[in-house]
């Protein structure tokens, strides 16, 4: 094989003295470090790939492959959908960042091999965000090579209130009662996402484990109100991805409260950057 045809990644030196990676154990290291540079590894962070797979690969029993494989996914630092089935290093964009704006318009060659998942919207997501804080032009060529996928706005509005004004007229609608404020979080989920679609979403016991988890840590009202701005969102492509929950649970700081906030009352407007500007202040 040519050399002018060999991929290559980047391994910053500063690895060996990040925190999480120096408390992982030689294993550890090793598995990581081949996530890294592994042969079907993309230039996005993000590749299909079976955790059996993996462990014929090095040639591990699948017990100490499981068991490192698995540290790594509870330090955050790689990421796995059986959906895909696929593996995400979502710290690989920030390492890797595109040389040129023509270096983004080749992402999407990539992107459209990855099986769909939660773990791609992510990517997406990631990918994005490192776009926007570089230069203009970058933030440019993305747009050109990914937004022009994402449905019209205007169009797709058109036709939720098409199917709300069709269900309308079909059937005779008894007034509904007031939520009760003692929703929980996933249960507001649920309801506000119900009345965005006019339909149930669909979700399992593992994302009721993950809206839980957040809901302890954050506080039941500050979670609300995350919930809230990310429904509210007008972004293409949140609507054109029907803002799914394992993208939020992901994204969830982007929904955070930021001094900038107006305060409640003041005009809506969309936001930019996946949530880093708020739709409107809590209530």
């Amino acid at each position: 094989m040519s050399l002018s045809v060999h991929r290559y990644r980047k391994v910053s030196t500063k690895i060996w003295s990040d925190r999480t990676f120096k408390r992982l154990s030689d294993s550890g290291k090793l598995l990581f470090l081949y996530l890294l540079t592994h042969p079907s590894q993309t230039r996005l962070g993000i590749f299909r790939t079976t955790k059996q797979g993996l462990a014929a690969e090095l040639g591990w029993t699948w017990r100490r492959f499981n068991g490192e494989f698995n540290k790594l996914l509870r330090a955050k630092i790689v990421l796995f959908d059986d959906a895909g089935p696929c593996v995400y290093l979502p710290r690989f964009i920030r390492h890797n960042t595109p040389e040129s704006p023509n270096v983004i318009k080749s992402w999407p060659a990539a992107f459209d091999d990855i099986p769909e998942c939660e773990l791609k919207d992510i990517s997406m997501v990631s990918m994005r965000i490192e776009a926007e804080s570089l230069p203009e032009a970058f933030s440019k060529a993305f747009q050109e090579a990914f937004l022009k996928t994402i449905p019209n706005q205007e169009q797709e509005q058109e036709q939720e209130q098409e199917k709300k004004n069709i269900k309308k007229k079909s059937a005779v609608v008894d007034d509904l009662p007031v939520k009760p404020v003692s929703l929980s979080a996933f249960e507001h989920w649920v309801a506000e996402w119900t009345d965005r679609y006019d339909e149930p979403p669909t979700i399992g016991p593992k994302h009721f484990g993950e809206i839980e988890k957040l809901e302890a840590h954050l506080g039941r009202p500050a979670l609300k109100a995350r919930i809230d701005r990310c429904l509210q969102s007008q972004d293409p492509f949140w609507t054109s991805k029907r803002h799914p929950v394992g993208l939020f649970v992901a994204q969830v700081d982007r929904f955070a409260p930021t001094p900038a906030e107006k305060p409640t009352g003041a005009r809506q407007r969309d936001p930019a950057n996946y949530g880093r500007k708020v739709l409107r202040a809590d209530a």
